[in-house]
């Protein structure tokens, strides 16, 4: 594990979201790799907004309460959760299992895996995910 200041953190959010925003403007299908960079927007929208809120300079440095924002992985939901900016009773801010069309269920901290590989998923419950994530994306901005 690599870790990083809360300025690079930014950068890489500042990165993958215009990367996102870009393929959303072809006008074509994000194909799974668009997808995997807006997952990876929002997880690094979400690690800044965790550092900004803690006043961390580093991904390793430890918050009040003993954590540290690399503890969560790349569980969206627990750091919506810890964060407490979203309302996260809404639906739309809690992150969706996925089936695969193998009918298995992908938990959301793994989905950015699911594209990476290449995993058939159900397109209803893809999109889903895929609109979760944009919401997300929309209430990081100005924030972070």
């Amino acid at each position: 594990m690599i870790h990083v200041s809360d300025k690079e953190i930014q950068k890489s959010y500042r990165k993958h979201k215009s990367i996102w925003i870009s393929a959303e403007k072809d006008q074509t299908a994000p194909n799974y790799s668009h997808k995997m960079v807006l997952f990876y927007a929002v997880e690094c929208g979400l690690k800044s907004l965790y550092m900004k809120e803690f006043r961390l300079r580093m991904t390793n440095q430890e918050n009040t309460e003993g954590r540290n924002i690399t503890e969560f992985g790349h569980n969206l939901n627990e750091i919506l959760n810890v964060l407490k900016m979203f309302n996260v009773k809404k639906k739309e801010y809690q992150l969706p299992q996925v089936e695969a069309e193998d009918k298995n269920q992908i938990s959301p901290e793994d989905m950015h895996q699911a594209w990476r590989y290449g995993k058939k998923l159900n397109d209803e419950k893809e999109l889903q995910f895929v609109n979760s994530l944009k919401k997300i994306l929309t209430e990081l901005e100005g924030r972070v």
